[in-house]
């Protein structure tokens, strides 16, 4: 048998092939690796600010409905949600913490790599020692990302995404693990 790898490799554009079309049926709610270069989409109709709990053991983040802030107020982040794009076409929903009246310098150089990244291609790193992230910018000529918008409204987008993770009543079991119900 003889291959041609050159008539083997798929295109670029292999998800865009005639007879297929993508369903999105999962958006991971996460921060960018440290390897992965990205871009924010910059239209302000697919960012908002809202509140999650980040459960960083489990991994998991929770979408809070604005009625619970009240009782679940010492848990709760305000964040920016973001929709990102990897240079490898990864949608994802990301949440940079927003600024606080106590300054911290992770969630500030986060949020700075948010907006950088609506208009350049991003890669960010921790830097333990400056107690930061780096932001470096891809130096090649990378092509524009491709987001899904004629396929997904940001809502659509945040419904996906927070599927299994948006508490929206106290008797969620999310609720009731942190007040040692369950």
């Amino acid at each position: 048998m003889n291959f041609d790898l050159k008539k083997l490799t798929l295109p670029q554009d292999f998800q865009n092939m005639p007879g297929a079309k993508k369903l999105w049926t999962n958006i991971p709610v996460r921060k960018p690796n440290k390897t992965e270069f990205f871009r924010v989409l910059g239209d302000n109709e697919y960012t908002a600010q809202m509140a999650i709990i980040e459960l960083k053991a489990e991994n998991e983040t929770y979408l809070i409905h604005p009625e619970l802030y009240p009782d679940l107020g010492e848990f709760i982040a305000p964040v920016q949600v973001c929709v990102a794009m990897t240079r490898m076409g990864s949608l994802m929903i990301w949440c940079p913490k927003l600024p606080q009246e106590r300054r911290n310098p992770w969630h500030d150089t986060a949020m700075h790599a948010a907006e950088l990244a609506t208009s350049k291609w991003i890669c960010m790193r921790a830097n333990m020692h400056a107690g930061c992230y780096e932001i470096l910018e891809a130096t090649g000529k990378l092509p524009e990302p491709e987001f899904p918008t004629e396929d997904l409204t940001f809502t659509r987008m945040i419904e996906i995404a927070f599927r299994d993770f948006y508490v929206d009543n106290l008797d969620h079991p999310l609720v009731r693990r942190l007040s040692g119900q369950v």
